[in-house]
């Protein structure tokens, strides 16, 4: 009599990049900055920080901008992508040239 397999169970995929811890009332995903400069306005991602001879600096980082994406939310629609990228695979994904 021949041995049937069982199916495998599919576990859910484990993080590559940990995210920070989110903190309460907090509106944006951990790792995400606003910038509201008059020559800068957009998200600002840094995430993953790793240790140096000058201090921590963060691993991961990658800037969007409101004027380049069209807008706010499609800024942070973007930023958002890109965060989840990141904490999948463990490497930053090309961003478009401007």
């Amino acid at each position: 009599m021949k041995a049937t397999k069982t199916p495998k169970r599919s576990r859910p995929t484990k993080l590559k990049v940990p995210l920070p811890r989110a903190r309460e009332g907090r509106r944006l995903s951990p790792g995400i900055i606003r910038l509201d400069y008059e020559r800068a306005t957009g998200y600002m991602v840094r995430l993953a920080y790793k240790l140096t001879k000058t201090g921590y600096r963060p691993k991961f980082r990658a800037y969007f901008s409101d004027v380049k994406y069209g807008g706010k939310q499609k800024a942070l629609a973007a930023a958002e992508a890109w965060l989840d990228a990141v904490t999948r695979t463990g490497k930053a994904p090309k961003l478009p040239r401007g």
